[in-house]
């Protein structure tokens, strides 16, 4: 993603950079400094808080002792994809507003297009997209064919509430139970089924 700003602070509320990404995603390796001391005296920095954000699209924040080289990875998508999920239900939608997706509350999913498992190719930046903690992408709805790609496969008619594996993607139902999840090597796990080419 082309032009989302990283900004650090650090544990005083001082800011230590901001950068833009390039279009990899990544910013040029920054320095901050640890600590400072004197013969009776040590000042540390951490933890800094680190931002990543972009006009459209989700903020991300995180707290990071940095005392060692690292690497941050933070994930922001469109806002303009997902719409009001109070009604049970969650809405994917097109760039254009007209849905793609829908996630409800019992666990079932209907799609525009079609399940496409053990999925290869790349989304593009218009899709749907769900990663996993390293950034790899495990999922995606295709905004023009409404088509569902996973990396993995898919376990339907569960019947029962969910326990995600962590670092899952998940939905709750109606009483906060977990009724959808999608893991991080892209395995779907739904409590009920996914209905291919379901509305236009």
């Amino acid at each position: 993603m082309t032009n989302a700003n990283v900004t650090a602070w650090d544990n005083n509320s001082i800011q230590a950079f901001t950068a833009l990404t390039a279009s990899s995603g990544w910013i040029i390796r920054q320095e901050v400094q640890d600590y400072w001391q004197t013969s009776n005296q040590t000042y540390t920095y951490s933890n800094y808080t680190i931002n990543a954000s972009k006009s459209g699209f989700t903020t991300n924040t995180t707290q990071v002792n940095l005392t060692t080289n690292t690497i941050i990875y933070l994930i922001i998508t469109s806002l303009g994809q997902v719409t009001n999920c109070s009604t049970y239900k969650c809405f994917i939608l097109r760039t254009s507003g007209t849905a793609v997706a829908i996630f409800d509350a019992l666990g079932a999913v209907d799609i525009n297009g079609s399940l496409l498992e053990s999925a290869s190719g790349s989304p593009d930046t218009n899709d749907f997209i769900i990663r996993n903690s390293t950034g790899a992408t495990v999922a995606w709805i295709d905004d023009a064919t409404g088509n569902f790609s996973l990396i993995g496969t898919i376990s339907e008619n569960n019947g029962v509430a969910c326990n995600p594996p962590n670092g899952s993607f998940f939905i709750r139902g109606n009483n906060s139970e977990c009724v959808a999840y999608i893991n991080s090597t892209g395995d779907l796990w739904l409590r009920g089924e996914l209905q291919e080419n379901a509305f236009s």
